[in-house]
C-alpha cells in the first residue's frame, strides 16, 4: 500500500473492467458480423427485385398474373439471383416462386412442376403456387388436388370465388371432380355457399344437380344456402320439372299427403322458393325457422299501418292438375277487426286460382276452406300467399297461421269459410 493509500484509508472496492471490456468487444464483433451478413444477403435480393418485381406462374385460363414477360437478360439475372439464395436458404419461398416462374416461361414442363411442388410442402401460403396446382389438378385429372389447393385459396380470399367458379365449372360434370368438391363441401366451410351460388351461375344447371344429389347420398341434411341458388335457376328459367326433381329428392319423403311444405310451421328443412319465405320490416325477404328455444307450431306476422299489400308470405308449390281443398288455421290478437288477411293461391305465373279472407278471432282458432282446380294446361308450377287487406284501419294488425294444408280432392270447385275451432 503506498503512501496516499495508507493517508486515505481502504475507501470503497472497484468493479474489475476485464469482463466489461471483454462483453463490449463481444457486442462490437456482433455488430459488426450482422452488418456484413445484411450487406451480403441485400446485394442479390435487390438484383431480384429490380429484375423480377412480380413473378407469377402463367397457365391456361383465367387465373394467372404476369404482368410482363421476362425474358433474355433479365431472366438470367434473376435466376442467378434465385439460386443464390436457396443455396443460403433450401426453404425460401420467394426464390422458388422465381425459379418456378421462370422455368414455365422457358417451357420447362416438369421442372416447374417439381419447384411448385417443393413450393408447396414448405408453404401452403403461396397464391400462385396454389393456383398452379388447383390448375393442373384441374388440367390432369387429380381432382383431390385441385380442391386442396381450393380450399386454401378460398379460406385465405386470395383468389376470387368467381374465378375459382368459373374454373370448377369446365369439370363439375366429371364423377371425380364432384365426389372430391362434395367431400370438401360436407365440412362446411365458410366459403361453401358462395361458392355454390357462383357455381349454379356458371356450371350447366344438371352438374350442379348432380353435384347436390351427391352430396346428400352421404346422409348429411344439406344447408339450405347450397340448395337455394340452384333451385331459383331453374325457377328463373322456367325449367319446373328440373327444380321438381331436385327438391323431391333431397327434401320430400313421400309419406306426408300435405302438398304445403312445413304446413306446420315446424321449421323443416328446405331453402325458398320452396319452403316458406317471409317479408321483413326493411322489405327484404327471409325463411322462416323459429328460434332457438322457441316451441314451433305457427307463425306470427304483423303488418302496420303504412305498409302495402305485397304477402307477407309465400311459397311456390307442385300440384299436378285436378281438383284440391285447401285449409288453414288462424288466429288474432284481441281487439283487432275481423279478415284483415287473405290467402291466394295463383298459377305462377298465370290466373288466380283461390282468393280468401281469412277467419279469424283473439285467442281462438278459426279455421278457413276453399277448394280449387288446378288447371291441365299452363299451371306446372303455383304460389301460395298471404296478404294483408289495406284500408283504413284504427291500428296495426298481427295474425298467427297454422295447418295451411293443401290435399287432393274430388268434386267441384268452391269457397266455404268454416267458423269454430275444427
Amino acid at each position: 500500500m503506498d503512501d496516499a493509500a495508507a493517508r486515505n484509508g481502504p475507501g470503497p472496492a472497484r468493479p474489475h473492467s476485464g469482463p466489461r471490456l471483454a462483453r463490449l468487444a463481444t457486442a462490437v464483433l456482433v455488430l459488426a458480423c450482422g452488418l456484413l451478413m445484411y450487406r451480403a444477403l441485400q446485394t442479390p435480393r435487390a438484383d431480384e427485385d429490380r429484375t423480377v418485381p412480380l413473378l407469377l406462374f402463367r397457365r391456361a385460363g383465367p387465373v394467372y398474373a404476369l404482368p410482363i414477360d421476362r425474358q433474355g437478360p433479365e431472366d438470367i439475372a434473376a435466376r442467378k439471383a434465385a439460386v443464390r439464395r436457396l443455396e443460403r436458404n433450401p426453404y425460401d419461398t420467394e426464390a422458388l416462386t422465381t425459379l418456378a416462374a421462370l422455368a414455365g416461361q422457358g417451357g420447362e414442363g416438369a421442372s416447374q412442376s417439381k419447384l411448385v411442388h417443393q413450393l408447396s410442402r414448405i408453404t401452403r401460403r403461396s397464391t400462385a403456387g396454389e393456383v398452379w396446382l388447383f390448375q393442373e389438378g384441374l388440367q390432369s385429372g387429380r381432382y383431390d388436388q385441385a380442391i386442396r389447393s381450393l380450399d386454401l385459396l378460398a379460406r385465405r380470399k386470395a383468389v376470387g370465388g368467381s374465378l375459382l367458379a368459373f374454373e370448377l365449372s369446365t369439370v363439375i360434370d366429371q364423377p371425380g371432380a364432384r365426389r372430391a368438391l362434395s367431400t370438401v363441401l360436407l365440412q362446411d366451410p365458410a366459403w361453401g355457399p358462395d361458392l355454390l351460388r357462383r357455381l349454379s351461375q356458371a356450371a350447366p344447371p344438371d352438374s350442379v344437380d348432380s353435384l347436390l344429389i351427391e352430396m346428400t347420398r352421404s346422409g348429411k341434411l344439406l344447408d339450405d344456402a347450397l340448395v337455394e341458388p340452384a333451385l331459383r335457376r331453374h325457377v328463373s328459367g322456367r325449367d319446373y320439372p328440373a327444380a321438381r326433381r331436385l327438391w323431391t329428392v333431397i327434401y320430400s319423403s313421400g309419406a306426408n299427403r300435405n302438398r304445403v311444405h312445413d304446413g306446420g310451421f315446424d321449421g323443416l328443412a328446405g331453402p325458398p322458393p320452396f319452403n316458406w319465405q317471409v317479408a321483413t320490416p326493411g322489405g327484404g325477404l327471409s325463411l322462416w325457422k323459429p328460434d332457438p328455444g322457441d316451441v314451433p307450431g305457427f307463425l306470427t306476422a304483423r303488418h302496420d299501418l303504412f305498409g302495402s299489400s305485397a304477402p307477407l308470405i309465400s311459397q311456390l308449390l307442385f300440384l299436378p292438375a285436378g281438383s284440391y281443398e285447401l285449409a288453414v288455421k288462424a288466429r288474432s290478437l284481441s281487439g283487432q277487426p275481423h279478415r284483415r288477411f287473405r290467402l291466394d293461391l295463383s298459377c305462377f305465373p298465370g290466373p288466380r286460382l283461390v282468393s280468401s279472407p281469412l277467419a279469424m278471432a283473439p285467442g281462438a282458432w278459426r279455421s278457413t276452406a276453399s277448394r280449387f282446380v288446378v288447371p291441365d294446361r299452363d299451371c306446372e308450377l303455383q304460389s301460395i300467399r298471404v296478404r294483408p287487406v289495406t284500408g283504413e284501419r284504427p291500428q296495426p294488425v298481427e295474425i298467427q297461421l297454422d295447418e295451411i294444408v293443401i290435399q287432393p280432392t274430388a268434386g267441384r270447385p268452391g269457397v266455404r269459410a268454416v267458423r269454430g275451432v275444427p
